[in-house]
């Protein structure tokens, strides 16, 4: 895989939609990375160890802002309330 490449096109690969599947039983929002890891690609920031596909020190902050932002957005822990003041 090239540098700057998250993924080839490859047409009967499901894994993905195969996990949101399986995730929809625990009633908690599936959290998508693909596109936040290509987007970090895309701006020449390589978010995966340099000796394979798992993610850097770089790629866990993106997915620890994706699950923030899902926290946030579904209000999973009442971080919305009225008595919430937010840090950020």
């Amino acid at each position: 895989m090239a540098v700057g490449q998250l993924h080839q096109d490859f047409p009967n690969m499901v894994y993905e939609e195969e996990l949101r599947k399986i995730w929809a039983a625990t009633g908690q929002p599936y959290i998508e990375l693909i596109s936040a890891y290509q987007d970090a690609l895309d701006d020449g920031n390589n978010p995966f160890l340099p000796y394979d596909l798992h993610p850097s020190e770089y790629g866990m902050q993106i997915a620890a802002n994706a699950l923030y932002d899902s926290i946030r957005q579904h209000d999973l822990l009442g971080l919305n309330g009225p008595n919430h003041r937010p840090s950020d």
